[in-house]
């Protein structure tokens, strides 16, 4: 979300010739950055980064 890293990653992604944009300011100052699903990412799916995480757990403890 940091505008100058996301140009950073843009100008790295566009080395490797994967089309990015960026996209911003929104209404709560954030940037993004968009990169098109092309035919190498097709198979591409998002995994949860907190697979199995148990927020009430984390919040008071685990159970003994």
């Amino acid at each position: 979300m940091n505008q100058a890293g996301l140009q950073d990653i843009q100008i790295m992604l566009a080395d490797l010739e994967i089309h990015n944009w960026i996209t911003g300011p929104n209404c709560d100052k954030s940037w993004y950055l968009n990169i098109r699903k092309e035919k190498e990412f097709l198979n591409f799916t998002k995994k949860p980064s907190r697979k199995g995480w148990n927020k009430k757990e984390a919040l008071e403890g685990p159970r003994v």
